[in-house]
């Protein structure tokens, strides 16, 4: 692997791990506020698993908290695999393409509690707003899975 290729990839996943804690002091720091808001005005606070569960719960910001950490663990095997992969198989041209896509992954991640707070979800579901920031991570998990794939069609594989 190139040393471009590494650093690139080092930085942008440290920049994803660094959200990653962000998402998840927010989604703590949420359910504690709401929680001692709760005892203040001497309500019952479980904290049975199924209550705490978003789709037990009908406080739409522990909700949006809830969902983002859950979205971005589900989406985050899927990027680091082909992401890592994609740069493994770049070449010295190509590597700097895989770097910059692996920032607007990155960023599109960080937009998607903004854009379910904007009204992209809620207690009923989500809506189409949210794709503004899953779609394009979509598309971008899919153009490094083109990398790794046009890498093993070649002649020198």
């Amino acid at each position: 692997m190139p040393e471009a290729a590494f650093r690139g990839g080092a930085a942008v996943t440290l920049a994803y791990l660094a959200l990653y804690s962000i998402l998840l002091t927010w989604q703590s720091a949420t359910k504690n506020r709401k929680r001692i808001a709760a005892k203040k005005r001497d309500e019952k606070v479980s904290c049975s698993p199924r209550e705490q569960h978003y789709y037990g719960n009908q406080d739409k910001d522990v909700v949006c908290a809830d969902r983002t950490v859950g979205n971005f663990l589900e989406q985050a095997l899927p990027f680091l695999v082909t992401f890592w992969l994609a740069l493994a198989s770049c070449g010295d041209s190509n590597c700097a393409s895989v770097v910059y896509r692996g920032w607007a992954y990155v960023f599109f991640r960080a937009l998607y509690p903004v854009m379910w707070k904007a009204g992209g979800g809620g207690l009923g579901g989500v809506r189409p707003l949210i794709l503004v920031s899953t779609l394009p991570g979509y598309l971008l998990c899919y153009s490094f899975m083109y990398n790794i794939i046009r890498m093993l069609m070649s002649p020198k594989a």
